[in-house]
């Protein structure tokens, strides 16, 4: 989607975590600006909750999609796993320490909930930030 000075026109692209990354990439090497994920917290903040029902503020951000995006928020959970407790058992827990590569945050812009659990091979839309001029 791009502004074309009134609204947000076009449809929104869905990327895997990977191609989003690629397209951070891509952005800052073409434009020489600092683009980047927004955080959990960022995009979090754009949903107006005083809404019925709660989405992304359409007085900023007009015709936004109010879907999960992703965001550059990392978690590893790498504590200890104690492959006798049951609900270690029902994680798959083997003992040693667990690492979500495969997952990555996403946001849900209609609620304004958080998930650590998105499958980076899911595709989701992405809103890019970047400093201000």
């Amino acid at each position: 989607m791009h502004w074309d000075g009134k609204t947000c026109a076009g449809l929104p692209q869905l990327l895997t975590y990977k191609q989003a990354q690629a397209l951070v990439k891509e952005r800052n090497q073409a434009e020489g600006a600092r683009w980047r994920l927004p955080r959990v917290n960022e995009l979090r903040r754009l949903v107006n909750h005083g809404a019925n029902p709660p989405s992304v503020d359409q007085a900023l951000f007009p015709a936004a999609p109010a879907d999960w995006h992703w965001t550059g928020t990392s978690s590893v959970n790498a504590s200890a796993v104690n492959p006798y407790a049951y609900d270690n058992v029902m994680r798959g827990g083997a003992g040693g320490s667990t690492l979500a590569v495969q997952q990555g945050w996403a946001v849900n812009m209609a609620t304004g909930n958080a998930s650590g659990e998105a499958s980076r091979a899911e595709r989701l839309v992405v809103r890019l930030v970047r400093p201000a001029p």
